[in-house]
């Protein structure tokens, strides 16, 4: 269940700015328990849990996903690099920065 007053990480994706970014990822973070943060493997199904939500988020973009996996996948980033807690909050900022870019851009746009 949500608290009061916190996004989840779909809302965020249509209302958080960049200035909220370091805030939330803390807070997403922080959601989770800490036992279970510090396995790879949980980090790891985080990260493919946000990326399936981002997709889905620019169903209707092939430019706004092109620019998501040229930047945050591939030579860029390998998810298996993301080996630490630290490595997954910088991720998570990096893809939620692009992420309200092109939304606002998407939005500018229409």
């Amino acid at each position: 269940m949500q608290e009061k007053g916190k996004l989840s990480f779909e809302e965020f994706l249509r209302k958080g700015t960049k200035e909220e970014i370091d805030f939330f990822v803390k807070e997403y973070i922080d959601s989770f328990d800490r036992n279970s943060m510090g396995s790879f493997l949980f980090r790891q199904y985080i990260l493919l849990e946000v990326c399936c939500t981002v997709k889905e988020f620019f169903d209707d973009s092939y430019h706004a996903k092109k620019e998501i996996a040229d930047n945050m996948f591939g030579e860029n980033y390998h998810l298996t690099d993301i080996d630490t807690l630290d490595k997954t909050k910088d991720y998570l900022s990096k893809l939620l920065a692009l992420v309200i870019d092109l939304r606002n851009q998407n939005m500018a746009v229409n």
